[in-house]
């Protein structure tokens, strides 16, 4: 096996939020988990504030924490599941109509199209 460099990767948003290692530190990227590596590395394109009651943020730290998450990668999940809740609703609203003038109503209309 040839030895080369590590591949390696800062961590820096880690560290203003008070965890993960001092300034200047660097992590061995076979380390990290393909998930921890994916929202730490790729999707630190953008930063996005927003305000919320104390309330709300021990809310959001208790279910992240629950699921394993980290509060970023919680909200980030949560932020994906409603745009794709809104896109399916979205379909949906295009398509009843369509269906509709086709003659299906229900599940069992479906079903026996495809059947």
């Amino acid at each position: 096996m040839a030895s080369g460099p590590r591949p390696q990767v800062a961590l820096c948003c880690s560290r203003l939020l008070g965890r993960g290692p001092p300034a200047g530190a660097w992590l061995d990227r076979r380390r990290l988990t393909n998930a921890r590596l994916y929202d730490t590395v790729i999707h630190m394109e953008e930063v996005l504030t927003i305000r919320v009651s104390k309330g709300t943020r021990r809310r959001l730290e208790q279910r992240a924490r629950a699921e394993g998450l980290t509060l970023s990668q919680y909200v980030r999940r949560a932020l994906d599941t409603e745009a794709l809740v809104g896109a399916l609703e979205a379909a949906r609203a295009d398509l009843v109509p369509v269906a509709r003038a086709k003659g299906i109503y229900t599940d069992e209309d479906v079903f026996t199209i495809v059947s």
